[in-house]
């Protein structure tokens, strides 16, 4: 917090440039937010279409109730595999997706375009 070693939250530091412009590489894989369902019973042989949606519902849950119907629609459409509809594994694989886009490579798109738009050399 303010007067630590992190000035301010890290948000409002990219928000107001306080931040060092050394040169960055990033990079991310498709499964890197899979640690988010390691604790589920058998996630290792696939997913049935009851665990997806109640993923799906509740990841719904982060947003305001206005805009849920809307996002389960994207979300669905973005993460489905429509050549394998039934496949266990192609639904846990789905879900993995979505999670590491949400849990890691929004975030770090976000960092990555911040820091090229203060000037930061930046490498994906």
């Amino acid at each position: 917090g303010p007067g630590g070693v992190i000035a301010a939250s890290p948000r409002k530091m990219i928000e107001n440039n306080q931040f060092s412009k050394v040169p960055i590489i990033v990079g991310t894989t498709d499964y890197y937010g899979s640690f988010a369902y390691e604790w589920v019973k058998g996630i290792e042989f696939g997913m049935s279409s009851d665990m997806r949606d109640k993923a799906i519902d509740r990841f719904m849950l982060r947003y305001p109730e206005k805009a849920r119907s809307f996002i389960h629609d994207i979300i669905n459409f973005e993460y489905t595999d429509f050549k394998r509809l039934y496949d266990p594994a192609a639904m846990r694989e789905t879900i993995l997706r979505a999670a590491s886009d949400y849990f890691v490579n929004a975030p770090m798109v976000f960092q990555a375009a911040a820091h090229a738009a203060a000037g930061g050399p930046v490498w994906m």
